[in-house]
Order: structure tokens, then C-alpha cells, then sequence
């Protein structure tokens, strides 16, 4: 539940900043932040959704035994 929340919060939030990257102009150090803010925000929005297939995986397994 709540990492489906934070996925959902981080693609709005890597659009929107591409976005801005990719409409304005930035200089070298402010495009190299960004792109370092985008870069970790895709990190994790890649582990919420390792802990999302790891809870559905031990919901099953749950069921199982």
C-alpha cells in the first residue's frame, strides 16, 4: 500500500522535473543537480517497487502455509 503511493508520488514528481530539465535553460550545475535528483528518485521509486513484489510475494507464500 504504501510503496504503491510512493510510486505513484515519485513518477509525478520525475515528469515534472524532466519537464523543467528539458524546457528551460539551466546551467551546467543546476542541470548536473537535477539530473543527480532524478537519478536517485529513480533509485528509489525502484526499490518501492522491489518491496512491492517482495509483500505480494509473501502474501502468497502467507497462503500457502
Amino acid at each position: 500500500m504504501i510503496s504503491s503511493l510512493l510510486i505513484k508520488e515519485l513518477n509525478k514528481y520525475s515528469v515534472h522535473l524532466f519537464r523543467n530539465l528539458t524546457n528551460a535553460q539551466f546551467t551546467y550545475s543546476e542541470t548536473l543537480s537535477k539530473l543527480t535528483y532524478l537519478f536517485l528518485f529513480i533509485q528509489v521509486k525502484r526499490i518501492a517497487f522491489g518491496v512491492k513484489s517482495l509483500s505480494k510475494i509473501a502474501r502468497r507464500f502467507n497462503r500457502i502455509s
